[in-house]
């Protein structure tokens, strides 16, 4: 029961780092969002959409590669809290609250995480190129 509680904690640290790294890419695509908005003009030249663009780019892949090593593990961890909750006694807990313990500590595939992650990138880069011409009449 020990070996379970210490796998608990480590998940849920785990779990709060994925979402910091979410939650710190969701401020930056909302800043980017809002600075597209605010300063159009700025980015009807080309270039500075370019350059934009490269920044936004090295900060989406070192955003993705720790977000998927950060998932991977917590993926790992919920397969272990599974494995460990049915490995004990079935006295122990009621089928109810070990169901539900195992369906809430387990973590989405990191491949998912890569498709949503680059879906969102696709997103912000277009808008990055689109948005600033719908003015233009």
């Amino acid at each position: 029961m020990e070996e379970i509680d210490k796998i608990l904690t480590f998940y849920n640290s785990q779990a709060g780092l994925v979402n910091s790294l979410w939650n710190f890419y969701a401020i930056v695509v909302l800043g980017i969002v809002g600075f597209l908005f605010t300063h159009k003009d700025l980015f009807k030249v080309v270039q500075n959409q370019i350059y934009l663009a490269i920044i936004f780019l090295f900060f989406a892949s070192s955003n993705a590669y720790a977000l998927y090593g950060s998932q991977s593990i917590l993926y790992a961890a919920g397969l272990e809290i599974s494995a460990q909750v049915n490995a004990l006694p079935k006295d122990l807990f009621t089928d109810t609250f070990r169901n539900a313990l195992i369906n809430e500590k387990s973590a989405t595939i990191p491949f998912k995480i890569m498709l949503y992650h680059l879906f969102l990138d696709i997103m912000v880069l277009t808008a990055m190129f689109v948005f600033p011409r719908t003015d233009d009449k």
